[in-house]
């Protein structure tokens, strides 16, 4: 995508760059944030729309890629949840499934880690 300054657009009319160049990414501000993050496993990086999705999308390649790697981290008695993130139930020692409603720990837990490296 190209970059454009505003001063050089302005010249075009405000109401032109409005309508014809609202979704460029402008020097000094403007345009659509991406966001981004990566796979704390193999570093590979993925792009979203938006925070949520970039979450998504690394949980979904970790879950695949890298369960028996999650699992064991999820494991650590250190890394058990002390409620259950889905149903506030209380855990406190490491599960794979919360007792009470069923959810995946070990999803849950690559959420948790992945929101740190999706900015």
């Amino acid at each position: 995508m190209g970059y454009y300054s505003i001063s050089k657009l302005e010249s075009f009319g405000k109401a032109k760059v409005l309508s014809r160049y609202k979704n460029l990414n402008f020097i000094g501000g403007g345009g659509k944030k991406m966001a981004e993050g990566i796979c704390y496993v193999c570093n590979q990086s993925f792009s979203a729309a938006n925070k949520d999705a970039a979450i998504e999308k690394i949980v979904e390649h970790m879950m695949a890629a890298h369960h028996g790697g999650i699992w064991g981290d999820a494991m650590q008695a250190k890394n058990a949840f002390a409620k259950c993130p889905v149903c506030d139930a209380d855990i406190g020692k490491p599960f794979a499934k919360c007792p009470s409603c069923g959810a995946d720990l070990i999803e849950q837990y690559a959420r948790k880690v992945v929101s740190r490296y999706v900015h």
